[in-house]
Formats: structure tokens, sequence, C-alpha cells
């Protein structure tokens, strides 16, 4: 996927325009796909750690970590 670095390392996504806080959120948002070499964009909205909490949170229209305190991000 392309990704395009903005202002304060925010990335945006080429493939489906998402744009996260930075390249972990970014990277975290694709799947690989084992029977193709390439990977495809996941809604963050639908991404849950292992306990089910919410890997993401929207903050405007940057997608950041949920567990980030909001006060540092």
């Amino acid at each position: 996927m392309a990704k395009q670095l903005n202002e304060g390392g925010r990335c945006k996504c080429g493939g489906c325009g998402r744009t996260f806080s930075g390249l972990t959120t970014f990277d975290a948002h694709f799947r690989t796909l084992d029977a193709a070499p390439w990977s495809e964009c996941i809604d963050p909205a639908t991404v849950k750690k292992k306990d089910g909490t919410p890997r993401f949170r929207l903050d405007g229209d940057v997608w950041k970590a949920a567990d980030v305190n909001p006060r540092w991000s």
C-alpha cells in the first residue's frame, strides 16, 4: 500500500484514504493475505485487541491507538 507522510508524522493510506497518527497505527490496519503477495486495508473501526477492546479510536479524521492517553496525542 502506498503511504504519504504528512505534517506531524501522520500517514495517509493510498488504498483506503484514511489518515493515521503514525507508522505504527498505519501498519496495524493491514492484513496480509496468505494466498497473495500483498496486503489489504482493514477498517480500523473493526480491529480489536485480543481482549476484545478496540485497537483504534477516531479523533476528528485521524485514527489513533485507542490506549494512548488523549492528552498526550
